[in-house]
């Protein structure tokens, strides 16, 4: 049943066309689609067919389940309630304040996800930085976010919550959604890449998210300069170091000037004409380049896509991380790569996090309530 529902997620099917895909006998989906039909996940409706005919369409009912979503951030934390589609119903944020406490932490989010709650919660999806144990829900050591070291996020947020917690690598949990709703549908094997105030990856290779030995993807800790600064993580010249955005905005203060606060910020200017504005955006585009065009060489991947501040007026950094790495990358003669920017979304963190919940769900793993 739950491929079923995974497939009429993706798009309308009718019936035969279910059939066809699963190899099931018409007979088995039509008592598997009267279930659902009758349990309230699925509907039906009849739409004109390519002949002009009427033919009859199953689609997802997508508030017949609903997950928690936890964006867990260095400057704050955004909660929220989403459906089986990852449409935002209600949402909660709040502030990380100075000198605040694990403790402190932890009840300010349940008493916000206490506020959320609803029977037809399936489960809970939360998306901090990593890495991330996420069988266990052990946060490692995220740099800059001492504050969550070594804490059991699940054990701390679970208490006599039912329904279950997954805790998730954020940019990981960026990758799960881009795969069932933003540019990575269609695609096997891509790359998402948060650029914010530190820098994420998560893959998603063959079809299905890649974890290597349970650590992939810290792009971040990539080094493009082995005499350069040390890094929190111990190595040295580190892309999150010279890419993050406050570290960049740190290295060309000098010229770019007080006043300019954000990525936003500098993106305006640059688009303005200001110079010392278009040389830093010009360095983002080409440290970003260097170390996606070594992940590239090594896993000749079909797309990268950019999210997290980047994903702002994004096309003069587009255009020129698209042509660096096209000046680099081995395959450029054989295929080409695509290099985008995901679509803004504001509660874009919070909303991967569900996503993390909703496809586990998807997968087996969480109870169905009861309607």
């Amino acid at each position: 049943m739950l491929e079923i529902i995974r497939m009429v997620q993706k798009e309308p099917l009718t019936r035969a066309e279910i059939a066809r895909r699963t190899g099931l006998t018409r007979a088995a989906v039509t008592i598997i689609a009267d279930r659902l039909t009758g349990d309230g996940v699925l509907q039906e409706n009849s739409v004109s067919g390519k002949s002009g005919t009427l033919v009859r369409q199953l689609t997802v009912c997508p508030q017949r389940f609903l997950f928690l979503g936890l964006d867990l951030r260095r400057d704050g934390y955004t909660a929220g309630l989403t459906d089986l589609g990852g449409e935002t119903l209600d949402s909660r944020a709040a502030p990380l304040d100075p000198g605040q406490s694990f403790e402190q932490l932890i009840e300010s989010v349940k008493s916000d996800l206490n506020r959320l709650a609803h029977p037809l919660v399936t489960g809970v999806g939360v998306g901090v930085p990593g890495p991330v144990e996420p069988e266990t829900g052990r946060v490692l050591s995220p740099p800059n976010f001492s504050l969550i070291w070594h804490r059991d996020l699940r054990k701390a947020l679970q208490n006599d919550r039912t329904s279950p917690i997954w805790i998730e690598n954020n940019a990981l949990a960026r990758a799960v959604y881009e795969k069932y709703a933003g540019l990575g549908r269609s695609l096997c094997a891509f790359m998402v890449v948060i650029v914010d105030r530190g820098i994420g990856s998560g893959l998603y290779l063959g079809g299905q998210l890649y974890r290597g030995a349970g650590y992939a993807g810290e792009l971040g800790h990539l080094s493009i300069d082995r005499q350069g600064p040390l890094c929190g993580c111990g190595s040295r010249g580190c892309l999150e170091n010279y890419a993050a955005v406050p570290m960049l905005l740190d290295r060309f203060r000098t010229q770019i000037g007080a006043n300019v606060n954000s990525w936003a910020d500098l993106v305006d200017k640059a688009q303005s004409g200001d110079p010392g504005c278009l040389n830093a955006l010009r360095s983002e585009a080409d440290f970003l380049a260097q170390g996606l065009v070594s992940v590239l060489n090594l896993l000749d991947l079909e797309a990268v896509i950019l999210t997290g501040d980047l994903t702002y007026r994004p096309d003069l950094l587009l255009d020129r991380v698209r042509s660096c790495v096209q000046l680099s990358r081995m395959a450029r003669q054989a295929h080409d790569v695509k290099i985008e920017a995901a679509r803004p979304r504001p509660d874009a963190g919070m909303a991967s996090a569900a996503m993390v919940a909703i496809d586990r769900f998807l997968h087996g793993q969480a109870a169905w309530p009861s309607a």
